[in-house]
């Protein structure tokens, strides 16, 4: 606690100190702090297995998703519907909507996935889940995906949800990439190498409520194609 205030004086930030012994308790270090008025993403929701091979990431849960406690908690997110397409028998949707979490976290460990934000917290207008409308940002560092792909040793590809959830993860990585052609979304792939591990990166259309339900067939053929 001392150790955060000191840091607090120093850099300005505007944390608030959870002094609570028994909420402290719950948290690991780097849980201590909450920021007001910021919004605060979770660790993914399963995270006791290691046996992931592709990691899903995205930028930050909708409000709707954090209230529910799960990544693309919203009912208007169409990934989970995609997901009971491409692996059938799972019941992704009816799980999530019947608050079933350990049914649908059973489920991603079956089918070898992973879910994680490049934002850790962030600032933005309230009850908004736009990626543009995203004021400021602290970021999940390089050390702790790194983390993730030393734990989950066949895990091979990342599939970034959204074009600013991609290119966030490439600055964090420090992969280079040609800029030219972004409008085309073919371009949209880079490579990391990790350990002499290849992973591959591609940027997915987004599953979010409005563009999905608008191009649900396009998203949901892009998503069944590279998952």
């Amino acid at each position: 606690i001392e150790a955060y205030k000191l840091a607090n004086k120093i850099t300005g930030c505007d944390y608030l100190i959870l002094e609570d012994k028994n909420k402290l308790s719950k948290f690991s270090c780097t849980d201590i702090v909450e920021v007001p008025g910021w919004t605060d993403s979770f660790p993914s929701i399963n995270e006791t297995y290691n046996e992931a091979q592709v990691l899903i990431v995205g930028t930050i849960p909708s409000d709707g998703g954090i209230s529910k406690g799960i990544y693309y908690g919203s009912s208007k997110n169409g990934l989970w519907k995609i997901l009971d397409e491409k692996y059938h028998k799972n019941n992704f949707e009816k799980n999530l909507s019947s608050g079933n979490i350990k049914a649908v976290q059973k489920s991603l460990e079956k089918e070898k996935l992973l879910f994680r934000d490049v934002i850790k917290w962030c600032k933005r207008p309230k009850n908004d889940a736009k990626d543009k409308d995203i004021i400021s940002a602290r970021h999940t560092t390089k050390e702790e995906f790194n983390e993730l792909f030393d734990k989950h040793k066949d895990l091979n590809k990342v599939l970034c949800n959204s074009e600013e959830a991609f290119f966030r993860f490439l600055i964090l990585m420090g992969i280079s990439f040609k800029w030219q052609n972004l409008s085309k979304k073919d371009a949209c792939l880079a490579k990391y190498i990790y350990c002499g591990r290849e992973i591959n990166i591609v940027r997915v259309y987004s599953p979010s409520g409005i563009y999905y339900n608008q191009n649900d067939k396009k998203v949901s053929d892009d998503w069944k194609k590279n998952l």
